[in-house]
């Protein structure tokens, strides 16, 4: 130290890139050495700029404002605290590592939540508040007692695969893209794209009608060639189904439009769905129930036919 402080404490912010706020702060509780000017101003000596420092790296890997003063108390009591530190560096990378697994059993909790979601768009829900939260993947069953056939996939080989650095938008148009399952992918991409599917990757569904990419993950994305099948959200022909597993293009939903009969399309496909017949996964491109694509296509319809 210094035997004249000679730093103010707004020189010694902008020395730093700290606030004066944050100093002031810092000073308050001890961890700073300061004097007051006969102005009644704080002046800090000049290696106050490397306590500062020191104070936000130790912050930013985690160490809490106890364990700094403890840091610095040794340091002042003329002793090298780097036995101390190192210990806390090894506790504190213990309990990131209990964080990030944490993270991940509720990640895949989540996404297993979110894909019964997306299979069941229009649930029995007798619950006392909502059965996407209450729902037990593995456990809930259907209406027939069997598990739900989304229910049984969620730790299986072809659910997705956790990731907590995956983007979950389409690198081509920035789009929010859907979680789908492996299987979806292995079930409809043609035999030269399944051929660069990598089995430990995630992938995602891009909904927008103008992007060419069908599914992106980290690494790989697949794009309308290379599906079997015409893409529901990307392609406007009339011949095109709604409903891929029951076979409902869009002249079906417009026919039953116009003919006043709309409501026996979703009518029969629930009964389906019921009965356990729904194979969403393997058929529709986004891997998940076509219902509320074709609720929507329905709905539109009538709106056109009004106007």
């Amino acid at each position: 130290m210094t035997d004249s402080p000679d730093l103010p404490i707004g020189q010694l912010a902008a020395l730093t890139g700290e606030t004066v706020k944050a100093i002031r702060y810092w000073t308050d509780l001890g961890l700073l050495t300061s004097e007051r000017r006969p102005s009644g101003y704080r002046s800090y000596p000049e290696e106050a700029a490397g306590q500062v420092r020191f104070l936000r790296s130790a912050q930013a890997a985690g160490f809490s404002l106890d364990e700094i003063r403890r840091i610095l108390t040794v340091r002042q009591d003329g002793q090298k605290p780097c036995a101390h530190v190192k210990a806390d560096l090894v506790s504190h990378l213990s309990s990131v590592r209990t964080q990030i697994a944490q993270l991940q059993a509720l990640e895949a909790q989540l996404q297993a939540k979110v894909v019964w979601a997306e299979d069941h768009p229009d649930p029995d829900c007798d619950s006392a508040g909502c059965v996407y939260l209450e729902v037990t993947p593995q456990a809930r069953l259907s209406p027939n007692g069997r598990p739900y056939r989304a229910d049984m996939s969620t730790l299986d080989c072809c659910a997705p695969k956790p990731s907590l650095t995956f983007s979950t938008t389409c690198p081509a148009c920035g789009t929010s893209g859907k979680t789908v399952k492996l299987v979806t992918l292995k079930a409809l991409l043609t035999p030269v794209a399944l051929a660069t599917l990598d089995p430990d990757e995630a992938y995602r569904f891009c909904p927008d009608a103008t992007c060419d990419v069908v599914y992106f993950g980290s690494k790989r994305v697949y794009r309308q060639a290379d599906v079997k099948v015409p893409v529901f959200q990307k392609n406007q022909d009339f011949r095109v189904p709604v409903c891929y597993c029951f076979g409902h293009t869009r002249a079906d939903l417009d026919t039953a439009t116009r003919n006043g009969q709309a409501d026996t399309i979703p009518s029969s496909i629930q009964a389906h769905i019921k009965a356990g017949r729904c194979g969403c996964e393997l058929n529709n491109p986004q891997g998940s129930c076509c219902l509320g694509n074709v609720n929507r296509t329905l709905s539109a319809l009538r709106e056109a036919s009004h106007a």
